[in-house]
């Protein structure tokens, strides 16, 4: 199976059942996303860019909360909303 293929879930599935090389899979295809919502938040590309990679590192560090039934995209969408209003606070 093509990774394009594999839904965001059945990769946040396989991370956490060990396969951490799929985590870079899900954040080739969130980064630009995340760094456009970014924008709304903060002014400097510089600084969205720190603060997508603590989204990404706190994703890493909470994926066995994920609950794989569920999309995928809320779930990070919400740990970036929260990341960046504790970024402008």
């Amino acid at each position: 199976m093509q990774n394009e293929e594999i839904s965001d879930e059945n990769l946040a599935l396989l991370v956490q059942k060990g396969d951490i090389e799929k985590f870079g899979l899900l954040m080739e295809r969130y980064q630009a996303k995340l760094f456009r919502y970014g924008k709304k938040f903060i002014s400097s590309d510089d600084n969205i860019e720190d603060v997508v990679q603590d989204v990404f590192i706190k994703a890493y560090q909470n994926i066995q909360s994920f609950d794989v039934k569920q999309k995928f995209s809320p779930w990070i969408y919400r740990i970036a909303h929260n990341t960046y209003i504790n970024a402008i606070k």
